[in-house]
């Protein structure tokens, strides 16, 4: 999906890699549970990220990870409310936008953000 890519904020460069693609008109759909951060770092905090780029920040907690305060949190992944997001992920792409998922989680593959852009692959194709 082209119009689509995943962004955890503990990745290298991850912020000037936002910064390049929110440039380029992408959309930050921050798919936490909660948009807080490290208390070291607030740049990630959701109303920090708010401010920060207007109008271009959306949370949606529908498709976070209800198990993220979890010790194990990444075996046991459980989306809030899988339906729900996409709906609200395939209206902005049947507008035209393109979406950066956000989580800060640096591996992929072991963050939800695999299993929403999995789903969301799915429901796209269908």
């Amino acid at each position: 999906m082209k119009n689509i890519t995943t962004l955890g904020y503990s990745e290298d460069y991850a912020e000037d890699i936002l910064r390049i693609l929110l440039e380029d008109g992408w959309l930050l759909i921050d798919i936490r549970m909660s948009p807080y951060a490290s208390p070291f770092y607030n740049f990630w905090h959701g109303e920090a990220l708010k401010k920060e780029f207007p109008g271009k920040y959306w949370h949606l907690p529908q498709l976070g990870n209800k198990n993220y305060k979890k010790e194990d949190r990444h075996k046991g992944i459980e989306i809030s409310n899988l339906e729900d997001g996409i709906r609200k992920i395939q209206i902005l792409l049947n507008h035209g936008y393109k979406l950066i998922l956000l989580c800060g989680c640096k591996d992929y593959h072991k963050c939800h953000r695999e299993k929403v852009y999995e789903a969301i692959e799915k429901y796209c194709h269908e």
